[in-house]
C-alpha cells in the first residue's frame, strides 16, 4: 500500500463524519424552504409542489452524471492520466449542455399542457421551471468533479449552498415582497443559476492540463454506467418512498397524516447516505490502483451503523422532539408511536445503497437483480399486509431486513471470487 492509498484509509472515518456533518445544514434549508413554499398564496402552494416534483423527475436521469464522472475522475486522477481526464469532463460537459438544450426546446412546445394539467393560469411558472432545468443539467458534472478530486468538504458546502440560495431567495419574494408563484419559481430559477457559476470554479484545475484524446471505446465504457445508475436510484427511490403513496390510499387521513410524519423523521436519516459520496470516488480508485476497496465499504457501513444507533435511540425515547423538527412545531396524534418503528425500516435501505455504491464505483452492476428482489419484496410486503399503519411498518421492517441479508449475501460471495481471482493471478505470476 503506497502512501496515498495509506493517507486514504487513515483519514476516510474522519472525512466521511465530518461530510456527514456538514452536509446535515443542508436539511436545514430545506425544511426552511418548504416553510417558504407552504407560506404561498391559497392554489400555488400546491402548484409549487408540483412543479418542483417535475423538476426532479425531469433531472433525475442527467444527476446519473455525478456518479460516472465522479468514478471516472477518480480513475484518471491516481493514474495520472490528467489530460484523458479533462477530455472526458469537457465531453460530458458539452454532452450535458446539449441535453439542458433539447430538453428546454421539448419543454417549451409542453409549456401550455402542463401549466394546463396543474391547473395554472399563466404559462410563465412552467417556462421559469424549464430555465431552472436546463440550469441544473451542468451541475451533476460539475459537482462530479469536485467528488472525484476528492474535495468532499467542498462538495458539501456547495450542497448546502444551493439550499441556502433558494431559502433565500424564496425568504425575500414570498416572505417580504408577497409575491407569488411565478416571482417564487423566478427565485428558484436564480439561485439555480447561481450555483451553477460558483461550481464552475473548482473545475479550473482539470482545465490546467493539456487534452489527450480519450478512445471512444473508454468514453462508452464510462457512460454504459449511467442506466445501471439510474436503475439503482429509481429502486432505492421507490423503497424510499412507494409507502408513504400506498399509506394515503389505505389508510384515513389522520393515519396516512401520522404515518407521513413517521415517514418525514425516517427520510432524515438518509443524511447518512451521504457518506457514499466520500466513499465512491474513493472504491474506483482503489479499483485503479488494483487493490482491494472493501475495507471503504466495511468502514462505511460501520459509520452508518454507529450514528443509526445515535439516531434510533432518539426515536425511540424521545419521539416528539424529531416530530417538533420536521413539522416545526405541530404535533401530529399518532405519529409517535410510529416514528419509534421508522428507523428500522429506513437503515436497512441507506445500507443496502451502500452496497450497491459500492459496486457501481467498481462498475459492477451485476447486483441489480437482488435490489429489484428487495424492491418487489418491499412491494409486496405493503400490499398484503397493510391492516394498520403498525402492521404495514412491520412487513417494510421484515422485507427491507431481508433485502439487506440478501444484498451482505451477494456482496460476501462477490468478495470471495475477487478473492480467489487475485490468488489465482499471483499464483500465475
Amino acid at each position: 500500500m503506497n502512501e496515498s492509498s495509506k493517507s486514504a484509509h487513515s483519514g476516510f472515518l474522519r472525512k466521511s463524519g465530518l461530510f456527514i456533518l456538514l452536509n446535515s445544514f443542508s436539511v436545514v434549508w430545506e425544511i426552511g424552504f418548504s416553510g417558504i413554499i407552504a407560506r404561498l398564496p391559497e392554489g400555488d402552494y400546491s402548484a409549487a409542489l408540483a412543479l418542483l416534483k417535475v423538476f426532479f423527475i425531469v433531472v433525475t436521469p442527467i444527476a446519473a452524471l455525478q456518479s460516472v464522472v465522479s468514478k471516472e475522475v477518480a480513475a484518471f486522477s491516481v493514474l495520472k492520466e490528467y489530460g484523458k481526464r479533462r477530455t472526458f469532463v469537457a465531453r460530458t460537459f458539452q454532452l450535458s449542455c446539449i441535453l439542458a438544450v433539447a430538453t428546454l426546446v421539448l419543454g417549451l412546445l409542453f409549456t401550455p399542457y402542463i401549466a394546463n394539467l396543474l391547473n395554472i393560469g399563466t404559462t410563465l411558472p412552467v417556462i421559469l421551471l424549464f430555465v431552472s432545468i436546463i440550469a441544473y443539467f451542468p451541475i451533476p458534472t460539475l459537482w462530479g468533479v469536485v467528488q472525484g478530486l476528492k474535495r468532499f468538504y467542498l462538495l458539501a458546502v456547495l450542497q448546502t449552498l444551493w439550499g441556502a440560495l433558494r431559502f433565500l431567495f424564496g425568504f425575500v419574494i414570498v416572505i417580504i415582497l408577497a409575491r407569488g408563484l411565478s416571482s417564487f419559481m423566478a427565485g428558484v430559477a436564480v439561485a439555480t443559476i447561481l450555483i451553477s457559476l460558483v461550481a464552475l470554479l473548482p473545475s479550473r484545475q482539470i482545465f490546467s492540463h493539456e487534452a489527450v484524446p480519450v478512445e471512444r471505446t473508454e468514453m462508452f465504457h464510462a457512460y454504459s454506467l449511467v442506466m445501471p445508475v439510474i436503475a439503482t436510484l429509481f429502486c432505492i427511490t421507490i423503497m424510499k418512498n412507494v409507502d408513504v403513496l400506498f399509506a394515503k390510499s389505505f389508510f384515513s387521513d389522520r393515519a396516512a397524516d401520522a404515518y407521513s410524519c413517521a415517514a418525514l423523521v425516517g427520510s432524515g436519516f438518509f443524511i447518512l447516505s451521504a457518506v457514499f459520496l466520500v466513499m465512491f470516488p474513493l472504491v474506483s480508485e482503489e479499483k485503479a490502483r488494483g487493490g482491494d476497496p472493501i475495507v471503504f465499504l466495511l468502514k462505511s457501513c460501520l459509520l452508518v451503523a454507529f450514528f443509526s444507533v445515535i439516531g434510533l435511540a432518539v426515536t425511540l425515547f424521545a419521539p416528539m422532539l424529531p416530530m417538533y423538527i420536521v413539522t416545526l412545531g405541530e404535533s401530529i396524534p399518532g405519529a409517535e408511536s410510529l416514528i419509534r418503528l421508522i428507523g428500522f425500516a429506513v437503515v436497512p435501505i441507506i445500507l443496502i445503497n451502500l452496497m450497491t455504491q459500492y459496486f457501481l464505483a467498481k462498475h459492477q452492476w451485476n447486483f441489480l437483480p437482488v435490489l429489484a428482489a428487495g424492491m418487489i419484496l418491499q412491494l409486496t410486503a405493503i400490499a398484503l399486509f397493510h391492516g394498520s399503519p403498525h402492521t404495514m411498518l412491520f412487513a417494510i421492517i421484515a422485507a427491507n431486513s431481508i433485502a439487506l441479508v440478501g444484498m451482505v449475501l451477494f456482496t460476501w460471495h462477490d468478495h470471495r471470487i475477487c478473492v480467489r481471482q487475485e490468488q489465482s493471478m499471483s499464483v500465475q505470476a
